[in-house]
């Protein structure tokens, strides 16, 4: 309310003023026009010049109350511009800190995910390499057993053909043998058959004779 009186005294006062200046001009204007010289504005009027004083004091207070205004409202909407601009700086800064650190912590994360994951390759690279470790070694253990149980079968069926060997060679001995002794038994037989004839043969010559005369 206060600023809105002060605004009305300053703009009457102002008025004052420039109706003065307006009859100074018109004045100045007419005595140029009929070749006199422009005299000064009348001053022979105190009350005049005193309120003339007073309204362009007024006018002068309130000017300098609108300038002073005008030049606080530029320095205020200055320290604003500077405080957005400090403002839009921080906050850019903040931005990018944050993205910083957002890209620092998704570095971490990645980090921290690839080891993971070359762990967890790790882990199923050794895994599988102890399966097929096991799975080779599972795979020789049968193939040694079943070349152990063929060769032991072998060597049964080698060792069984040998005893046969031996057997039937032990039966051809005997039979050999068995035989030899009965030719030579047939031999022998036969020679004490031949030798009984050869000896029973001049006995019976001997007896013929007598039985003849008889």
């Amino acid at each position: 309310r206060d600023a809105r009186i002060k605004g009305e005294a300053a703009a009457a006062a102002a008025t004052r003023v420039l109706a003065f200046k307006r009859i100074v001009q018109h004045q100045m204007h007419y005595m140029a026009k009929d070749g006199e010289m422009p005299l000064d504005p009348p001053l022979d009027n105190p009350g005049l010049l005193d309120e003339l004083h007073a309204a362009a004091t007024i006018v002068q207070k309130h000017a300098r109350g609108v300038l002073g205004r005008k030049a606080a409202r530029r320095l205020c909407e200055e320290i604003i511009v500077e405080e957005y601009e400090e403002f839009t700086r921080m906050e850019r800064a903040a931005t990018s800190v944050q993205a910083t650190f957002r890209g620092h912590v998704a570095r971490k994360d990645v980090a921290k995910a690839r080891g993971e994951r070359y762990s967890a390759a790790v882990k199923l690279q050794t895994k599988y390499r102890g399966h097929k470790a096991r799975k080779e070694f599972r795979e020789m253990r049968r193939e040694t057993v079943e070349a152990a149980t063929t060769v032991q079968s072998r060597f049964r069926g080698f060792q069984a053909r040998k005893e046969r060997e031996r057997r039937v060679e032990a039966q051809k001995g005997e039979i050999a043998a068995f035989v030899a002794d009965c030719i030579a038994r047939v031999v022998e037989a036969a020679t004490m058959e031949e030798y009984e004839a050869a000896v029973s043969a001049p006995e019976r010559r001997e007896e013929g004779p007598e039985n003849d005369f008889a």
